[in-house]
């Protein structure tokens, strides 16, 4: 056994399913890597990919990512670790890749290899690094949908379930104390979604990233975070800011055109400002309540 997929569910059994698919089909034999999800459906799957996967299950009733993810390092056996998001498919060569990544690096003890999701509708108020950035000590490399590592390094602490969307940067921050962390950004894409991300969704993601952020922010003092964009503060410049969203929504354009450059530019303004009230929201000691903040804007 080389390498231990961690795959925490995020409850879309569809989603899980065709991420699974996508381990069946690795372009490394199946005795060299093993899977381990956490799922509420832990009995189907293992029942419908136990004779194509090296398949762990752990049945879990409520979604808590961070929590899931960090009973699944428990299980794992291998020296490597592979951390995966069960909204994605992973790309058939993606195993193989960690693999020779750390055949690469056998002295760097604590090397990790970051990779990035084909996502645009989340991405796009954070960009992929520049193709000069090949090795970087940072924790915001650590907002990666996908990662491998030695497991060797889940010894110095894991996944803190109070930052939800931040727990992989409060975590790096942590580690940061205590090792010499080497982070290699290459442009080597991990997999893709198996649905797009929905406008709202993206909306609530921000939000809550913006809240964790500002949390983090006062939890680590010095650390570089995303400081958002003022809000859009007047309710009519918002109403018809979300109405030229929806009509243009309604009229299917070319990927390149101008109208669909316009449209991803207005995605862009209210991502933005979800971020801007998930930050305030943080500072003023709120509760996080991204549906409820955003009703009006992303219905």
């Amino acid at each position: 056994m080389k390498i231990s997929v961690v795959v925490p569910d995020s409850g879309r059994e569809e989603g899980v399913e065709k991420c699974l698919e996508g381990f069946a089909a690795q372009t490394i034999s199946p005795d060299q890597f093993e899977v381990i999800l956490i799922s509420a459906n832990a009995q189907s799957l293992r029942a419908r990919f136990g004779d194509r996967l090296q398949l762990i299950v752990a049945e879990s009733e409520r979604v808590d990512l961070s929590a899931a993810r960090n009973t699944a390092i428990r299980l794992a056996t291998a020296p490597l670790v592979t951390l995966y998001s069960a909204d994605l498919r992973p790309f058939p060569p993606l195993l193989e890749y960690c693999l020779n990544f750390h055949a690469e690096y056998p002295a760097v003890k604590h090397a990790c290899r970051l990779g990035f999701k084909a996502d645009a509708s989340y991405n796009r108020l954070h960009p992929i690094p520049l193709r000069t950035a090949t090795s970087l000590q940072s924790w915001q490399t650590f907002l990666s949908e996908s990662i491998t590592c030695k497991a060797g390094l889940f010894q110095y602490g894991q996944f803190d379930p109070a930052y939800a969307s931040m727990a992989g940067p409060e975590f790096a921050l942590r580690l940061s104390r205590r090792v010499d962390l080497t982070l290699f950004y290459e442009h080597c894409l991990a997999g893709e979604r198996t649905e797009p991300m929905e406008f709202r969704a993206a909306c609530e993601a921000h939000y809550m990233a913006a809240y964790d952020e500002y949390r983090l922010a006062c939890a680590y003092p010095g650390a570089v975070v995303h400081v958002p964009a003022k809000r859009i503060d007047k309710p009519a410049e918002l109403r018809a800011l979300a109405a030229t969203i929806r009509g243009m929504e309604n009229k299917p354009a070319e990927a390149e055109s101008p109208r669909q450059q316009m449209l991803t530019a207005l995605y862009s303004r209210v991502e933005e400002h979800a971020r801007a009230e998930g930050w305030a929201a943080a500072q003023t000691g709120e509760p996080p309540n991204p549906p409820g903040t955003l009703a009006s804007l992303i219905k």
